[in-house]
């Protein structure tokens, strides 16, 4: 269980799993063109996917520490 970083094709979301259930949460380019939370085996944006880069948040504790006290996190923007 945790918060998933999902990078798709065309754009990213995040899957939260959490007490058994999976949603996909995402700004989604499809009708209605808005963010959205859909159960994960629903999700007409993850079943057009063809590649898929998947990372989990939730267990860098301090990452989530920053998140949650609106602290800034440093980011490599090149190399």
């Amino acid at each position: 269980e945790g918060i998933y970083l999902v990078g798709l094709d065309t754009h990213i979301g995040s899957i939260e799993y959490m007490n058994g259930e999976m949603f996909f949460t995402h700004a989604s380019p499809l009708a209605p063109q808005s963010v959205v939370q859909e159960r994960l085996n629903e999700s007409l944006a993850l079943a057009v996917t063809t590649e898929y880069v998947v990372g989990k948040l939730s267990d860098n504790r301090e990452l989530m520490r920053k998140w949650m006290e609106n602290e800034v996190v440093l980011t490599i923007t090149s190399y």
